[in-house]
């Protein structure tokens, strides 16, 4: 955002010259640093490096200031439980020098903006990422104040759709009036409830599944290397949905296996004398169980998809759509996700 911008009407005036006289003001054995602008894209905060080591956070609009105190009290908390550094506050300004709201002193983190400098690995990242979301799930966070971006994700399902229906409302990318409606619908082989996933995050699924109302079943992975616990073993150990898929009626719907979920389309036999693939580190497991395993992120066997780790599941998912619905429609949500596809869906079906 360009020096001296503004995003709301109602936001408040900022620059080096305020952020030195409120420093000189109210923090004086900071007053011999210099000043100087944040380039940031942040909707409710204006940031300014006081020094080398600090950063002045001013809230730009007044529905941004209550967060002001609720930082200084929750992010001390939370620091000691959590595998990454967050924001420590090191003062509290008040409202002076004209400008009209609570404002904040932090310790300036180290970093770079993923926007300019993408993470080379993104698996790690992920990784990294997962641990610090279950480790903030871990604290105890009695009489917190609630979050408008937090619950269930089944909560948003009703604005989601919304959304989706505005963004194709002059029909250019609608599936409907391609000739089917995509309704995507999370189901379960057995009782529909919570599911948790490894790093913490809970999922709704609110039906069982039923092979004769759907044209496609995707079927996940996860949980490979812990033999003991939840996730792809526990589910072939536990037979439902295997039996489930191998009792779906041929022809039926197609099935999809999205990186180790496709272990589960063997223990149903689905993939018997086909080809197929799986997450680049599990294709010699799957090869040692007489599988034939192709090097490629998408195979296209007709009514048995396979995908590989990750976002090759994206790519089946665009390929599916591109199939079934033309090309229009995935290039449309394609460009919408701002995803590209990479490489090419290897066709096996005759």
């Amino acid at each position: 955002m360009a020096a001296g911008a503004k995003m709301h009407e109602d936001e408040a005036d900022t620059d080096e010259a305020l952020v030195a006289a409120l420093i000189r003001a109210q923090f004086p054995r900071w007053a011999r640093l210099p000043v100087s602008r944040v380039v940031s894209a942040g909707t409710d905060n204006a940031m300014y490096r006081l020094g080398h080591d600090l950063v002045v956070r001013l809230p730009r609009i007044p529905g941004a200031a209550a967060d002001v105190a609720k930082e200084h009290r929750w992010l001390p908390h939370l620091a000691p439980h959590l595998p990454l550094d967050v924001p420590e506050p090191l003062g509290r300004g008040v409202a002076g020098e004209g400008f009209p709201h609570p404002w904040s002193v932090y310790r300036w983190l180290d970093g770079e903006n993923l926007f300019d400098e993408p993470v080379a690995d993104l698996h790690e990242t992920a990784v990294a990422l997962g641990r610090f979301v279950a480790a903030l799930r871990g604290v105890d966070a009695a009489g917190a104040p609630a979050s408008f971006r937090g619950g269930p994700v089944a909560t948003r399902d009703e604005g989601v759709r919304a959304a989706i229906r505005d963004l194709g409302a002059d029909g250019t990318h609608d599936a409907a009036a391609l000739g089917r409606p995509v309704e995507p619908t999370l189901v379960t082989a057995g009782r529909p409830g919570r599911v948790r996933a490894s790093f913490g995050t809970v999922v709704d699924v609110p039906g069982r599944w039923d092979p004769s109302s759907a044209d496609a079943v995707v079927v996940l992975g996860g949980g490979y290397r812990k033999r003991d616990g939840a996730g792809v073993w526990a589910e072939i150990g536990k037979g439902t949905l295997p039996q489930a898929l191998r009792r779906a009626a041929r022809p039926g719907p197609t099935v999809v296996g999205v990186c180790t979920g496709v272990f589960i389309l063997h223990a149903a036999g689905l993939l018997d004398g086909r080809p197929c693939t799986t997450h680049v580190r599990a294709k010699q497991d799957l090869r040692d169980l007489g599988h034939d395993v192709r090097d490629a992120r998408v195979v296209d066997d007709g009514d048995l998809v396979c995908a590989g780790g990750v976002s090759s599941g994206i790519d089946a998912a665009l390929w599916l759509l591109e199939r079934e619905l033309g090309a229009e429609a995935a290039s449309g949500v394609e460009a919408l996700l701002e995803f590209e596809r990479r490489g090419t869906v290897l066709r096996t079906a005759r």
